[in-house]
This record gives structure tokens, C-alpha cells and sequence, in this order.
């Protein structure tokens, strides 16, 4: 959270151009800002709720979230009331220990269905070591689990007493290693390591509903473009080599694998070697791969429901306009999906069980709410958990409005049931109470952005009165893969055009002169912001220049070359900007590295 208030004190210190007649106090946490004061700790009162940190179970009737108490960041559970109560608010989730996470980063929250306890992983020097955790859901004890250098994922078996869990040696392109842990006896020994020709990666790990097997996400000679589904077996004592199941000459990137299995042969996987990622239907006997849908948009989430007479499937599409909630039923030859629900927010699925799916849904005007879906009966949708309306009406300070703009091209985007060329998608947010018209001030997002969800920086920017534009530039996984696609290869080139013009849009829309528009972007939009700020003179012969006023990168690179060299994202940064093997490509990321272009900063 401190690095959040230290982000919006830069970005209104710039926008003010450090005036005399502004204060800000890291202390007391308040802004004075053009005339008004923003108490950006009680802001944070108010939503103190992590925008990611999230895990629900049907079975144990709760919610696990992370919340921020003071300046400690705690984790919490909500209790769900039982069937026929009303619904609870956000604010009487209880800690569940006193434990301070606010110094160490916790990621891949999974509820373990057998005893309802939280696991996650923890990186606890702040050194890239990240290991297994569990906090129990009794006594709130936290036990560190492993101790190894990184675990990329985990799964549970069946019955929730065995972990399966995979360990990354080194930094990216290192070797992994597959672990088998027995929780009751703390038993943990490696089943399985990977090869040169298939390499383990991130993503889910499923069992075999008898337990006597895993699939996994892996990678052809670690290319994250050719993704495969791999089998290991969890019997005997000697470590296995993975035996690849999907055909690996069909290029697909990072396959997916549902958390439960349809039957002890049949599992789902989300793919996108047609296009978008859709659901696929594999036997592991025959060796067969069935495609069972085909959305333009992302397949986003699968649960599968494997202890009824017939076997079926729930899963989320979305794009940043609406999201869609499905049924797909097994055992037969009809897969034909049956909408069940359908959202302007932004929805999440947390879980599916008996019947029943766990919603979570935001947006840009609503901060979340919790509901639950009857999967024979989806007209029944029952609010589970809310934010306090007193609470939101204080949160809340942007009007959101979905708009599209011109770009310099043709690009095709696909967005809902409408086909687009030369558009982009961008949320417009606009203060409640805006700034006079002579003061007027937009921050554009730089990348990461078109979504319909809330945000605690936004947010202080529309208490500030300052206008906020969230684009969608190429590349962006949203739209759908094929969009993502776009920007392969050609990092700091078109996707910057695309947000240069949005700059143009919104300036011209809102009346508001350029040297009040700024740019702003974290890691990846970090990179985006110093790369506008610094264009010489044309992006790939076309003159797209913006006289920015303003920017503010977060967690950035500016040279392309040292992050492939020192980071550990060289395949991102490889797909991204292209592969260093290859004639040009080099010589090409020092024309877009921002640290060689300094001088053309405007002061």
C-alpha cells in the first residue's frame, strides 16, 4: 500500500508541476491538492481489500481475502451466512492471525477442499525465493511447507491430503522439478524432471481423480509458443519423464488443465490453438483431443463438476464489456454450451460445487460483490456478500464510460458480437467532482488496461478531480489471443501509436491541452511510459509523436537488451520483442530502449 501512495504523490506532484500551493505528507497520509484535501489513509480504510488476493469455497462456506488493518496487511476470512440468510458485508471478515504479510509478496491462492485451509505461495525475504504455505482454518497457524528455491504451481489430490507442487531450480529458461508432498507425514520427494525437448513451467497441475497420475502444462523447448499437455505418474520411487499427450506440432501457448478431471480417463483443457482459448476434451487412453467450444473471445476460468450422474463443466468468457457464464455437459455427443448467466462487471468464477458456482464480480463503479449461482436453476442468483453502501459511497469517485477510438491502422478487434478495424477499446473515467476547466487533467494508462474493474489509483486520481483514460492498446489479452498476438515481436512500435492516438481522443474530447495529459504505466507500462516520452521522431517511418505533459513510469525497463540479459523474463521479452538469435533483432531493441534516447525527454 505504501508503494501505492507514493505512486499517486509522484503522479500529483508532476501533474502540478511541484507547485508551492500543494502539500503532501507521506506521514499523515493527505493531500492538498488544487483546493481540496484527499486523506488518502482513509481512503484505504474504506476498500482495504487486495484487488487480487482472493479465494472462495462452496463446501466450507467462506471467503479468503487479503485486507489491509492499519499498516499491517492481514489475511481474512469471511463467513458466508447459510442458504435463506441475508448476505454479509465485506467489513465483518475476521483475521485469521496477526501475521503482517505488508513486507513479503503472496501469490496462486487455492482453498484446499478436503479441510478448507488456505494455501499460497510466499516469497519471505523478498528475494525471488517463493515456497508453499498453509494457514489453518481453525487456529489460523501458518506453516511454512517447503523450502526450495521457487514453486511455480501446485494442486491437490482428490481427497486433499497429498500436494503436487513444481520447483523452478534458477531464474527463467532453469530446470523444474516435480514434487509429490504427503501433508500428514510432510513425505516430499520428486516425481518427476523435466527435459530439454519439454520443459515444465508455470500454470494449474490436475490429479487423476484415483490419484494415480498428474497432468501439467509443458513447454517444447521451453517455447512458450508451443505448449503441450503432459502426463506424469505419481507411482513407484524413481522420478518419471513427462510423456507429452497433445500432438506437439500444433502450436498453442501455455494449455491450461481444469483443477478435476471429467472422469478417470477424460480432462478438460483451455487452449488457444484455434484462435482464442477454448475448451478441449482429451481421453488419456485413446489419446484423443476433442475441441468443445468456439468463443472469439478468451475462455477465462473452467470448474468441472465430476460427482453427478452426468459430468459437466461451468466456465467464464469475457471481454471488457461483458462477461459470460456457461454450462457444457459430458457423457453424450451434444456439447452444445448453455449460457447460464451474463454480467457487465467483470465476473470471476471462485468456485463450483453441488450445484452451485461462486461468483465474484467488479467494476469500475462497483467495488465486488460475492454471489451464487444455481446451475439448474440460473435465474437464481443470491447476493452472498457486499460492500457496506456507506463504505462504497466513499470509495467510489469516477463516473466509468466504455468508449472506442481511431487508431492509424486497420487492426481488426473483436469485441462482444461486433467485428471492429482501426479501433480501440478504452474505459473513459471521469471525476464526480472535476477539476475547473482551466486546470483540467487526464492520466492516460499506458498498457495493462481497458478492463471494467475497480482501482484504488484511479480512484484518488477522480477524488483529485483529474480524468483517467484506460486503453486497450495491441496486445492486450483482453480483446482476445489473436489481439495479444498483434504486438508479437514489435515491442515499443504499434501498441505506443495506439495509446499516442487515445492521448489525442481524450485531449480533444475533454478540451483539455496536452501539456496537462500525462502517461502512466507499472512493470511492462513502466517500459510503455519512457518509451513515449522518449520517441525521436517517428514509430516505424510514421510521425505519431504526442507532446506529452507528463509521465510517470513504475517497475520498468528502459533498455530491452539488459532485462533479456539480467531478468528472468527472457522468453517474455524474447516473444515480445523477438527473438535475439535472429539477424536485426538486437540492433532493433536499441532503437526502442528508451535509455538510449535520454535527450528527447522534454523538460
Amino acid at each position: 500500500m505504501k508503494r501505492l501512495f507514493l505512486s499517486i504523490s509522484l503522479m500529483l506532484a508532476i501533474t502540478l508541476g511541484l507547485q508551492a500551493t500543494s502539500a503532501m505528507s507521506l506521514e499523515e497520509g493527505v493531500f492538498e491538492f488544487r483546493g481540496r484535501k484527499i486523506d488518502f489513509n482513509s481512503f484505504l480504510d474504506v476498500f482495504p481489500y487486495d484487488a487480487f488476493r482472493w479465494a472462495g469455497s462452496l463446501k466450507h462456506r467462506s471467503i479468503y481475502l487479503m485486507t489491509l488493518d492499519g499498516k499491517k496487511q492481514l489475511v481474512a476470512k469471511l463467513a458466508l451466512n447459510a442458504s435463506g440468510q441475508p448476505p454479509v458485508y465485506l467489513n465483518s471478515s475476521k483475521a485469521v492471525s496477526e501475521n503482517d504479510f505488508s513486507s513479503s509478496l503472496t501469490f496462486s491462492w487455492k482453498i484446499n477442499r478436503g479441510d478448507g485451509s488456505l494455501f499460497f505461495t510466499k516469497d519471505e525475504l523478498n528475494n525471488e525465493k517463493f515456497n508453499l504455505n498453509r494457514i489453518d482454518p481453525v487456529s489460523g497457524e501458518i506453516r511454512k511447507l517447503t523450502n526450495v528455491n521457487y514453486v511455480a504451481d501446485y494442486g491437490f489430490s482428490p481427497d486433499g491430503k497429498l500436494v503436487v507442487y513444481s520447483e523452478r531450480t534458477g531464474n527463467e529458461g532453469a530446470r523444474f522439478k516435480i514434487h509429490l508432498l504427503n501433508l500428514a507425514s510432510g513425505e516430499d520427494r520428486i516425481i518427476a524432471s523435466d527435459t530439454s525437448a519439454q520443459q515444465f513451467t508455470w500454470y494449474t497441475i490436475s490429479f487423476r481423480p484415483s490419484g494415480r497420475g498428474i497432468v501439467l502444462t509443458t513447454l517444447t523447448e521451453g517455447d512458450r509458443q508451443r505448449g503441450n499437455i503432459s502426463f506424469i505418474s505419481t507411482s513407484g520411487d524413481e522420478a518419471q519423464t513427462p510423456v507429452v499427450l497433445t500432438n506437439p506440432e500444433v502450436k498453442r501457448a501455455f494449455p491450461q488443465v481444469a483443477e478435476k478431471w471429467v472422469n478417470e480417463d477424460e480432462f478438460v483443457y483451455l487452449s488457444n490453438e484455434a484462435g482464442a482459448n477454448n475448451i478441449f476434451l482429451f481421453n488419456v487412453e485413446t489419446r484423443k483431443s476433442q475441441q468443445l467450444t468456439n468463443f472469439g473471445s478468451d475462455v477465462m476460468k473452467v470448474f468441472v463438476e465430476n460427482k453427478t450422474q452426468q459430468p459437466y463443466a461451468v466456465f467464464s468468457v469475457g471481454n471488457p464489456l461483458k462477461t459470460e457464464v456457461y454450462k457444457i455437459a459430458f457423457g453424450g455427443t451434444d456439447h452444445t454450451p448453455q449460457k447460464l448467466f451474463e454480467s457487465p462487471s467483470e465476473v470471476s468464477l471462485l468456485d463450483l460445487s453441488e450445484g452451485e458456482v461462486l461468483l465474484q464480480s467488479k467494476s469500475a463503479e462497483d467495488l465486488t460483490s460475492i454471489s451464487t449461482l444455481a446451475v439448474d436453476n440460473p435465474s437464481v442468483v443470491r447476493l452472498e456478500a457486499s460492500i457496506d453502501p456507506a463504505v462504497a459511497e466513499k470509495a467510489v469517485h469516477c463516473n466509468s464510460k466504455a468508449v472506442l477510438y481511431d487508431t492509424f491502422d486497420d487492426v481488426p478487434m473483436t469485441l462482444g458480437e461486433k467485428n471492429y478495424k482501426g479501433k480501440i477499446h478504452a474505459y473513459l473515467l471521469s471525476p464526480k467532482v472535476p477539476l475547473p476547466r482551466e486546470e483540467a487533467t487526464v492520466v492516460v494508462q499506458s498498457f495493462y488496461g481497458g478492463g471494467n474493474s475497480y482501482s484504488k489509483l484511479f480512484n484518488v486520481l477522480c477524488a483529485a478531480g483529474i480524468h483517467v483514460l484506460s486503453p486497450a492498446p495491441r496486445g492486450e489479452s483482453m480483446i482476445s489471443a489473436e489481439f495479444e498476438k498483434l504486438n508479437d515481436g514489435d515491442l515499443g512500435g504499434k501498441e505506443v501509436a495506439d495509446v499516442m492516438y487515445g492521448a489525442r481522443f481524450v485531449s480533444e474530447l475533454l478540451g483539455i491541452p496536452s501539456s496537462r495529459v500525462g502517461i502512466w504505466g507499472h512493470s511492462h507500462g513502466g517500459y510503455e511510459v519512457m518509451r513515449q516520452l522518449t520517441v525521436a521522431s517517428k514509430i516505424d517511418e510514421r510521425a505519431e509523436l504526442f507532446p506529452w505533459g507528463f509521465g510517470i513510469a513504475e517497475a520498468g525497463f528502459s533498455s530491452i537488451k539488459e532485462e533479456y540479459e539480467f531478468s528472468n523474463i527472457k522468453q517474455w521479452i524474447a516473444k515480445e520483442a523477438g527473438d535475439p538469435t535472429k539477424p536485426g533483432i538486437v540492433e532493433s531493441w536499441e532503437d526502442r530502449s528508451p535509455i538510449n534516447f535520454v535527450e528527447h525527454l522534454d523538460s
